[in-house]
């Protein structure tokens, strides 16, 4: 080979390899492309062409309506409650009366202290109308001498009505104690009676389920309707219905509901059987009656398929008969059995109705004899006032006494008639604390609002001094306000009459425009140790709607600008402590963003209106 042919030989192949390589490059590059492509075809993404808008940044929170008035009034004294006047929101004026203590015994005790204030009076009077006789000094004398006699007879009869009183209540408490063990027994007796009928019922039931299957299987042999037993009346089933094939359709359709039926309650029977809930076993009752009325329409409907059959020779007329016979005999065993399970069912709600009316009955005597508990720890109190009352009243008249026969005895000095101006200030004391005891007595209201709360609605209960439970809460139903509790570092973006947007939860598609009327300056802190700040929003009065306890969004405006350049909030992200939106090329265009309203972003560089982001 010449060198000139070996050369273009050489250069031949070094073209075909460059067009090889080339070509291989371009596959190569049209893959690429191609893989991109594709991808993007796949890529699902949003557009949004930057335009400009309104955007108010705001603060949220949430808290609930609240009623910013109300007062929680109680009787100072405890006592029996004896009249209530007013109910939950009916309206109240100034004074008017809520409801009332019994005052029996706090007018007998006014009465006393004012016959007390009289009796004092006359005993100056009487001193300083003249001096005294020595008949009219011996008269006095056996007259203290009596009022001191009469003390000592009417202390003890005093001490024998509070001893009465005393083992009155005893035996009222004992009559109690033994009317709620007696209420125990009720129930445990009761009780009793209830599971010997459930477990009674359990076994009238349990003795009606190989009835049931006998029964069935010997309808079915007659019927043919399993496998199994379906090649047994081959031979004669073309006389079975001869008569009327709708009896052997009615029989078939009744059997296999029977069937069914069983089948089911059978397996739920073994489970329930196994470990039985006495509380369930009404339902099994009902099922299993239930189940029997199946078969028993099977076995009624086989019969007339039995009475419409042409006997032959493979179906003579006296098995006919037979079976008929049979079939009536077990009708009637299944409806014994079935009444058994009926009288059961009945005993259940025989003995848990005789429990409901005694344990009733035996609670209503419990509540009768509660209140006479009551009653009689009353008349307790009010024995043992009397006694007191009485025996000071009686020391005060022979203290009285003893001084006007003092007085009688020596000469007349003006230092004498102390003790009487002083008996008649100390009865005044009296009935002025009598009254004040008297007044504490009626619960009024000092103010005209509402009725809100009472915390008993039932009377001759005993009502005890409890501030955290008053008797009566009132309230001023125009005074609802919306309550926010905003945390340390947001406080001072808040300032008095502030703008707020209120949603509530109860209430769609409501937003209201109100402003901030109260920022406290005292901080709270919480369990978790966040350090928060009250802030209230009232309510306005054409806004009355609004209920109290209505969970509230509140949304403080911060910030309003307009026409600013603004984005979709999920349109901007953040990488490597950058914000960045991606034009619709894909390219990543860092960018300076400011206020938002939770919806949108605004943009203060970077992008331009009408430029056209992917998110």
């Amino acid at each position: 080979m010449s060198i000139l042919k070996e050369i273009k030989t050489k250069n031949r192949k070094k073209i075909w390899r460059t067009i090889s390589a080339l070509v291989l490059i371009g596959l190569m590059i049209w893959g690429y492309f191609f893989y991109t492509k594709s991808n993007d075809i796949q890529e699902q993404f949003k557009t949004y062409t930057v335009s400009r808008k309104t955007i108010t940044s705001s603060l949220t929170s949430d808290w609930k309506v609240l009623y910013k008035e109300q007062y929680d009034l109680n009787f100072p004294i405890s006592w029996t409650l004896s009249n209530i006047y007013k109910k939950e929101w009916e309206d109240i004026k100034k004074w008017d009366l809520i409801a009332k203590l019994d005052d029996t015994y706090l007018k007998i005790n006014l009465d006393k202290a004012r016959i007390a204030v009289t009796n004092a009076q006359a005993s100056l009077n009487a001193k300083l109308a003249s001096k005294w006789q020595a008949s009219d000094i011996n008269v006095s004398e056996a007259q203290l001498e009596s009022s001191k006699t009469a003390l000592e007879t009417n202390i003890a009869q005093w001490q024998l009505e509070v001893k009465a009183a005393e083992d009155n209540l005893t035996s009222t408490k004992k009559d109690l104690e033994n009317a709620i063990s007696n209420l125990e027994i009720i129930r445990s007796q009761e009780n009793l009676n209830i599971k010997n009928s459930q477990e009674r019922a359990l076994i009238e039931a349990d003795a009606i389920m190989p009835l049931l299957d006998k029964f069935l299987n010997e309808t079915d042999v007659i019927l043919g309707v399993s496998d199994a037993n379906r090649s047994l009346n081959n031979a004669y089933e073309i006389f079975l219905w001869a008569k009327n094939p709708q009896t052997y359709l009615d029989a078939v359709k009744s059997y296999n509901q029977a069937a069914i039926s069983f089948k089911a309650f059978n397996d739920s029977w073994r489970i329930f059987k196994a470990n039985p809930d006495y509380e369930k076993i009404w339902d099994y009752i009902q099922n299993i009656s239930l189940v029997g009325n199946q078969t028993n329409q099977a076995l009624n409907d086989t019969v007339e398929v039995l009475k419409f059959s042409l006997p032959s020779s493979a179906f003579l007329q006296t098995s006919i008969d037979s079976n008929i016979v049979n079939l009536k005999n077990n009708i009637s065993s299944l409806d014994a059995q079935v009444q058994k399970i009926t009288l059961a069912r009945q005993a259940i709600d025989i003995a848990k109705n005789s429990l409901s009316t005694k344990a009733d009955s035996q609670q209503n005597n419990i509540d009768s004899l509660e209140i006479k508990v009551r009653l009689s720890q009353n008349a307790l109190d009010a024995a043992k006032t009397k006694l007191d009352n009485s025996i000071a009243i009686a020391k005060s008249q022979i203290w009285i006494s003893e001084a006007n026969l003092n007085l009688k005895k020596d000469s007349f000095d003006p230092r004498e008639l102390e003790p009487f101006r002083v008996a008649i200030q100390n009865a005044n004391k009296w009935v002025e604390e009598a009254q004040k005891k008297l007044d504490d007595a009626y619960l009024r209201s000092p103010i005209d609002w509402k009725i809100w709360k009472l915390s008993t609605t039932k009377i001759w209960t005993l009502i005890n001094i409890n501030p955290t439970i008053p008797f009566a809460t009132i309230i001023n139903k125009n005074s609802l306000y919306v309550e926010a509790k905003i945390e340390e570092w947001d406080i001072s973006k808040l300032h008095l009459w502030q703008k707020t947007k209120l949603t509530f939860n109860s209430i769609e598609n409501v937003v209201l425009d109100w402003a901030v009327s109260y920022i406290s300056d005292k901080a709270e802190t919480d369990q978790n140790w966040i350090v928060t700040y009250k802030v209230e929003i009232p309510f306005d009065a054409k806004d009355s709607w609004a209920k109290e306890g209505f969970t509230t969004q509140i949304a403080f405006e911060q910030i309003t600008k307009e026409n600013v350049l603004s984005v979709p909030f999920e349109a901007v992200k953040e990488e490597n402590w950058t914000t960045y939106a991606t034009l619709l090329d894909k390219q990543k265009r860092e960018v300076k963003v400011w206020i938002n309203d939770w919806d949108n972003l605004e943009i203060i560089s970077w992008l331009q209106e009408w430029d056209v982001i992917r998110y």
